[in-house]
């Protein structure tokens, strides 16, 4: 599971403080892809990391929800997030859906701009 998170082997016997936040959030990943889930639930789960490690692990993630053919539900206020990660998009206010759409016609179409900030 460790290669697939791209992490090497060695990391097996580290702790978690011994662990960056980029290293953990792919730990996360790998323990949860291990159990092999046909569904996972993801709260902001690329937020608090830095740009480069944001991109690799969500390239990460979205392969292995390919390869095993996982549903994800997941939560982020970052579109760059939903547009890297998601197959459909569903944008809310308030509990109530605004628009709902594969992230290409809604980054298309005039929907998303005019959304609040």
């Amino acid at each position: 599971m460790l290669d697939m998170v791209e992490l090497p082997q060695d990391y097996a016997g580290r702790f978690p403080h011994m662990l960056s936040g980029g290293q953990r959030q792919r730990v996360g990943v790998a323990r949860a892809i291990a159990a092999r889930p046909r569904i996972v639930l993801m709260d902001e789960p690329l937020g608090p990391l830095d740009p480069v490690t944001r991109d690799s692990l969500g390239s990460s993630y979205r392969e292995l929800h390919d390869r095993f053919g996982i549903t994800t539900l997941m939560v982020t206020h970052d579109i760059q997030e939903a547009v890297l990660m998601a197959d459909r998009i569903v944008v809310m206010k308030n509990g109530c859906v605004l628009a709902d759409d594969t992230p290409h016609t809604l980054m298309m179409g005039p929907t998303i701009r005019t959304l609040p900030p």
